[in-house]
């Protein structure tokens, strides 16, 4: 009989927690930012000494959605009801998902969308402390997919997005997350940022000949 595999180690340190709270984002603010979103990382960290695990969603097919059918975070532009970004991840959480989050643990880097016109999108961490029940609204998700935190940095995950658009290709570093969904783009970024502070890094770039690299 074969084996099971062996689960990989939790790629947390013992301060991640500490880690977190005190990490200052780098954020981005202006007049000509005239749109504001803000999406969920949501880390689960069982109690029963289970793997840690992150949240992703693969969003539904939609006209005129950039980000339709990505995998991303829970997520979406501010409304004007909503009195802070924090708000507004814990609204759209609600609103895709069915979950009620509490405080996040920490605000990751601001990133620009390049796909809509001066919009930034505020990720934040929040922690769970079991995988949570979901009621999924379909008009805005197709699925939810959990992603050991470990197999997130292991490199064996690491693969290239290919992207075409107006007949210029493009290649991004990217992470497959199972059989149907790879990782990449802005939310592999924020993902990137997240585990830096862990002490792991990602792939930043590929050059032109497909090697993975770091910025300087």
């Amino acid at each position: 009989m074969p084996e099971s595999p062996r689960p990989l180690p939790d790629p947390r340190p013992a301060d991640w927690r500490e880690r977190l709270v005190d990490y200052r984002r780098k954020a981005l603010d202006g007049p000509e930012l005239r749109r504001r979103a803000a999406t969920a990382l949501v880390l689960v960290d069982p109690t029963d000494g289970a793997a840690p695990e992150i949240l992703f969603i693969e969003r539904a097919q939609r006209a005129g959605d950039p980000w339709s059918g990505q995998v991303s975070f829970p997520g979406g532009h501010a409304d004007p009801s909503d009195p802070d970004l924090v708000a507004t991840a814990r609204r759209e959480s609600y609103e895709e998902l069915g979950l009620t989050l509490g405080d996040p643990l920490t605000i990751l880097d601001d990133r620009p969308v390049h796909t809509g016109p001066h919009t930034v999108v505020t990720p934040h961490v929040f922690v769970v402390t079991a995988r949570p029940e979901l009621r999924l609204d379909p008009r805005e998700v197709n699925r939810a997919i959990f992603v050991e935190l470990a197999e997130l940095v292991a490199p064996t995950r690491r693969t290239i997005y290919r992207w075409e658009r107006d007949g210029a290709r493009f290649r991004y570093p990217a992470i497959t997350l199972d059989e149907r969904s790879i990782l990449w783009g802005l939310t592999y970024r924020s993902v990137a940022n997240f585990v830096q502070i862990l002490g792991h890094d990602l792939p930043e770039r590929v050059d032109e000949r497909g090697d993975e690299r770091k910025e300087p």
